[in-house]
């Protein structure tokens, strides 16, 4: 899904690197921040999230989820939940 990397000149209680596609990374970011947590990229160009509390590491697990994890393994989610939902 995705590769946490090293956390150099960030606090590493508030901020995590993260390892994503280029070519999704605007859309990432652009969810992120419709969700009001902060995120950006690094003088280096990694991209960083602000993870301050536990409801911010789920929307961030969520939306990397959502943007990375391969379509069968969501259409099988989702079967899932229409299945407990029964």
């Amino acid at each position: 899904m995705f590769t946490p990397l090293n956390q150099t000149h960030l606090s590493p209680q508030t901020k995590v690197l993260i390892d994503v596609p280029p070519q999704i990374n605007s859309r990432i970011f652009k969810r992120l921040q419709s969700l009001a947590i902060s995120c950006g990229w690094t003088p280096e160009g990694k991209f960083w999230v602000r993870v301050d509390n536990a409801y911010a590491a789920i929307q961030l697990q969520s939306v990397l989820h959502q943007f990375l994890a391969p379509r069968e393994m969501l259409e099988n989610w989702l079967i899932q939940c229409w299945q407990l939902n029964s």
